[in-house]
């Protein structure tokens, strides 16, 4: 998401260089003269880390020596963080939404709407506060009369003016305003930043219309999400320098509240290995992930899965043939950047028309799936429609992994039947998390935490019945999922459920299950 150069076809040659392999041949890579530039330093002299240069990624990032999973890569301070695009009124300080307006209090210097006292000193406020009080910039007397975005905008213009080494580091990033200006998003901008930065808030003699419009651009094509809460977005130079791949070998963890991103392997990285991350959401299909990466990152991708038209076995776009009723609808032009769909038995053509408005028709009703109950027969449903790993059931699915056990009755109390559907749900999932987001990553983390605890109760209501050979061979691979669970949730923030969810599994379930297992000797 640095300056990178983005080939529509990327070549088999390149395997090496990504580790994973894609579609077509590509040119040699070439050492960055700077590296410094990025940012965080230290990174670049503890032999972990190197940045270079290649024709397929522009500048990424890349293992000096063999990384282990878990590993922490680096870690990152955010360099601008604010409201995502089109936001309403939010709190300045922590970026929260205002329900009702008596929840919502002025800043006591600059006027500018915040949600409770210490926001008003808050990390993320704290230097434009001042420069609103000095320049005078009232905030909107309304809601809906401002994007919240522009001010996200304005606290990267505010680099050029405070931190000059910082504003360089932005402008290192793309913004893509050859392709953006002929877009309606470019207008938009014009509207909802760039005449309130320049004319609302009477700036023009600081920045120019160029640098907003490059600003939004870094930020639309490099931000990252942010919060836990409440959603925001902030840019981390380095972390944008990695590499795209719809199976990615990294995982990242944020902390809103100190806007920190560390980024760790999430598999083992073999020494020269890019370091990449999917740009786009990993768990939906190839079609969706490339028209997002295309209207939003601007270029069009072909790594292996990609490529795949089953996407390595998963099936996760497959669409059932509703002439023959047997064999499902695959994109057999997928390695070649085109939209061929066809029946794997019967051979029929399916026009792209379909293939998509049956996908909108159904995420919509995806949005009606409220509980238990409508979520089993929404899967049901989908049975006539979908592979049933396409990735519309998958979501649902992931979804009641955490359902059953949680919703209505707690877990120890679920029937027989319900029991089994929640260990069913959970190794389906987890059948495709391992090949399409292998590894450390929170999706797995908290699914294995699902299952293992589902496992306990299934083997303790089964355990007067068990051989005790086959009870401690049954317990020693729960406790084997169950300390997998823990490893990869512990790496999230201490303020984060996930984290709560470690601790307590460490201090009781870890315990519990081990002194279980020495008794079986």
């Amino acid at each position: 998401m640095g300056k990178k150069k983005r080939s529509k076809k990327v070549a088999a040659d390149d395997d090496e260089l990504t580790g994973t392999g894609t579609c077509e041949a590509s040119a040699d890579e070439v050492s960055l003269p700077d590296p410094t530039e990025l940012g965080n330093v230290l990174q670049y002299e503890n032999g972990l880390l190197a940045c270079a240069i290649s024709p397929i990624y522009g500048r990424y990032l890349s293992t000096q020596r063999n990384v282990k999973k878990g590993d922490l890569l680096f870690s990152e301070k955010y360099l601008i963080a604010g409201p995502q695009r089109s936001s309403d009124v939010v709190c300045v300080g922590c970026h929260s939404e205002f329900q009702e307006d008596t929840t919502r209090f002025n800043c006591p210097h600059c006027q500018w709407p915040i949600c409770r006292d210490e926001c008003a000193v808050s990390i993320y406020h704290k230097d434009e506060c001042k420069f609103f009080t000095e320049k005078k910039i009232k905030p909107p007397t309304r809601q809906g009369t401002c994007d919240f975005g522009a001010l996200t905008i304005l606290r990267g213009l505010m680099l050029k003016l405070r931190d000059p080494v910082s504003w360089k580091k932005l402008m290192h990033l793309e913004a893509h305003n050859d392709i953006r200006k002929n877009l309606p998003l470019w207008r938009e901008n014009m509207i909802n930043v760039v005449i309130v930065i320049l004319d609302q808030w009477h700036l023009f003699e600081y920045f120019s219309e160029e640098e907003i419009h490059t600003v939004c651009g870094i930020l639309e094509v490099n931000s990252f999400e942010l919060g836990e809460k409440y959603s925001f977005r902030g840019i981390f130079p380095m972390a944008a320098m990695m590499a795209h791949d719809c199976i990615p070998n990294t995982t990242h963890f944020q902390n809103g509240l100190d806007g920190i991103l560390e980024v760790r392997a999430a598999i083992d990285i073999p020494a020269g290995s890019p370091l990449a991350i999917c740009y786009a959401f990993s768990l939906e299909g190839t079609s969706q992930r490339r028209k997002m990466l295309q209207e939003t990152k601007f270029f069009e991708c072909s790594c292996v899965r990609c490529c795949d038209a089953k996407e390595l076995g998963t099936c996760l776009s497959g669409v059932l043939c509703q002439t023959c009723k047997k064999g499902y609808v695959y994109n057999t032009g997928a390695a070649d950047l085109a939209n061929v769909w066809i029946c794997e038995k019967c051979k029929i053509k399916v026009p792209l028309q379909y293939i998509d408005s049956l996908l909108e028709n159904w995420q919509e009703a995806v949005d009606r799936v409220v509980d238990i109950p409508s979520s089993e027969k929404f899967i049901e449903n989908c049975k006539t429609v979908f592979h049933p790993n396409h990735a519309i059931p998958f979501g649902v699915k992931f979804n009641l992994c955490q359902a059953y056990g949680r919703e209505s009755t707690e877990l120890q109390n679920l029937s027989p039947a319900d029991l089994d559907r929640k260990l069913a749900l959970c190794r389906e999932v987890l059948d495709v998390l391992d090949a399409l987001t292998p590894g450390y990553t929170i999706t797995r983390g908290m699914v294995l935490y699902e299952l293992q605890a589902a496992e306990i109760i299934h083997v303790r209501r089964l355990q007067a019945t068990l051989k005790p050979h086959i009870l401690r061979r049954k317990l020693q691979l729960t406790l084997k999922t169950l300390k997998d669970a823990i490893a990869i949730l512990e790496m999230s923030p201490t303020s984060t459920i996930e984290y709560e969810i470690a601790q307590s599994a460490k201090k009781e379930t870890l315990v519990d299950l081990t002194k279980w297992i020495s008794l079986l000797k």
